[in-house]
């Protein structure tokens, strides 16, 4: 039985960008725009829209939990947390930290980001277990970031 102040339930299967789950994160743009299915156990509230995506983070210098978008119409409609799917378009590495505009991400070659779920019925986060972390790593690198020059701005948005 959980303790009535345990905020974070083991629930989380993982990420993943196609039909097999990944197992050593994914990898996506700083720009955004990467299709994302979540899978879990058993925990979403069954409205897709109760469910809410966060993402914690070191990559920042210190341990951060960044609150992402809301879901899209696009989101909501191929979401089924009753099966244990939600859906989410992963935003962009400057809509995830307001105030922060592309350049500032140059300093780093890599955003690691562990995908959190916050139920907003039962109040509790959902997260991978410890041993599987990395299921619901979700990394932005440089290495997957379209970039025109000549072109302002240089990096391309999905959208």
């Amino acid at each position: 039985m959980r303790a009535s102040n345990q905020l974070f339930a083991e629930t989380l299967r993982g990420v993943d960008r196609g039909n097999e789950l990944n197992f050593d994160g994914v990898e996506v743009s700083f720009g955004g725009g990467a299709n994302l299915m979540i899978a879990d156990k058993g925990g979403m509230y069954e409205d897709p829209s109760g469910n809410k995506v966060r993402f914690k983070t070191n990559s920042l210098g210190a341990e951060t939990t960044l609150p992402g978008a809301d879901q899209t119409q696009d989101d909501i409609f191929q979401s089924s947390p009753v099966n244990g799917r939600l859906h989410y378009t992963l935003p962009s590495a400057t809509d995830l930290v307001p105030g922060v505009n592309m350049e500032d991400f140059k300093s780093i070659n890599s955003l690691n980001l562990d995908t959190q779920v916050y139920n907003l019925a039962t109040l509790e986060t959902l997260v991978c277990a410890s041993y599987e972390e990395h299921l619901c790593r979700i990394r932005m690198n440089w290495n997957w970031t379209p970039i025109i020059y000549g072109v302002q701005p240089q990096v391309l948005y999905y959208g």
